[in-house]
């Protein structure tokens, strides 16, 4: 049987964004089809359905991405009920995929595996340990339990949001990649109302350079871009989920 590796992210554009890094790494879907998508089961027989989406990874992994309402405290409530059906739904690793939330301003950085994940994992497992990487080992270390907040070492600025946010993490990929587009942005905002909100900076990006392919194709769509997809390489790098997601997709 596939071995199973399920990432619990927080909303449907860290889905996307988390769609468009797994196919760039190779992974396919197995549900596409030119005509009518197909049906498609995870390798316990169950239909991959309610928002969640599939892949298989080059070496024939099955990899499900699950949206979690936009709500970390769901991500977590969903790693602990799954946690607790190791026993009849084994999975070799879970992913969890939130906003680390730090103000860029004060210089925030990336704590590693955040308290809230250790917490969840204890209160099911009390047994699991750490491995050399700093992921957690439940199961009787035969499942591993993984994280990322998204994040990005870039100085704050005009062209990003304060918050540390995919926005954040999306925006900065593609003025670096195309520069000026950022600084376009910034001048917009700097006269528009909520130009604190992170959602601002990367829907403006959209607006004015992927108009077309809408929100969630946005996140999905600037991996497809050689450019831009190597600098979101460099910052996954730096808070240490590019890591991760080639684990999930190898």
């Amino acid at each position: 049987m596939k071995p199973e590796r399920i990432v619990l992210c927080e909303g449907y554009h860290d889905r996307a964004f988390w769609q468009g890094a797994l196919e760039h790494l190779g992974c396919r879907d197995p549900g596409a089809d030119p005509v009518l998508r197909r049906t498609v089961l995870d390798p316990g027989g169950r239909a991959v359905t309610r928002g969640d989406f599939a892949f298989d990874t080059t070496g024939g992994a099955f990899v499900r991405v699950r949206p979690c309402r936009g709500d970390r405290a769901l991500v977590l409530a969903e790693l602990r009920r799954l946690l607790r059906e190791l026993a009849t739904r084994p999975v070799e690793r879970f992913i969890v995929s939130i906003d680390d939330d730090g103000d860029a301003r004060a210089g925030a950085r990336h704590r590693g595996l955040p308290d809230a994940v250790r917490a969840a994992v204890a209160a099911v497992d009390a047994g699991a340990t750490a491995n050399q990487q700093g992921d957690l080992l439940a199961g009787g270390g035969a499942t591993v339990v993984s994280a990322t907040a998204w994040w990005t070492p870039d100085a704050h600025g005009a062209a990003l949001p304060w918050k540390q946010t995919l926005e954040r993490l999306a925006s900065a990929a593609v003025d670096a990649a195309y520069p000026g587009r950022g600084a376009a942005v910034g001048a917009w905002l700097a006269g528009a109302p909520h130009t604190d909100l992170p959602k601002a900076f990367a829907w403006s990006h959209m607006a004015g350079w992927y108009p077309e392919d809408g929100c969630e194709g946005f996140y999905r769509f600037i991996w497809r871009d050689a450019g831009i997809a190597a600098q979101l390489q460099t910052r996954l790098a730096a808070c240490g989920a590019w890591r991760l997601m080639q684990a999930m997709s190898a």
